[in-house]
């Protein structure tokens, strides 16, 4: 386990980064005005919790690894 810690100056920043961590999908079901209406929604909440610093966000990330079993096993 791996926990990260990024620091967003606003609700505009961590959003860009979203969207570049989703490779294009992010909000994408949605239309264009309720993808917009999201993001309102989403800055409103996300701006109680900024602190001085900016917006923090906390990842926790589990890596796993494997080995491919030999040929004719």
């Amino acid at each position: 386990m791996r926990a990260l810690t990024d620091v967003h100056a606003d609700a505009n920043s961590l959003l860009r980064w979203s969207e570049a961590s989703a490779f294009g999908n992010f909000l994408e079901a949605f239309s264009p005005t309720e993808r917009e209406q999201v993001r309102s929604a989403f800055a409103r909440l996300v701006e109680t919790k900024r602190t001085p610093e900016g917006l923090i966000l906390e990842r926790y990330l589990r890596f796993a690894f494997a080995r491919k079993a030999p040929a004719g096993n």
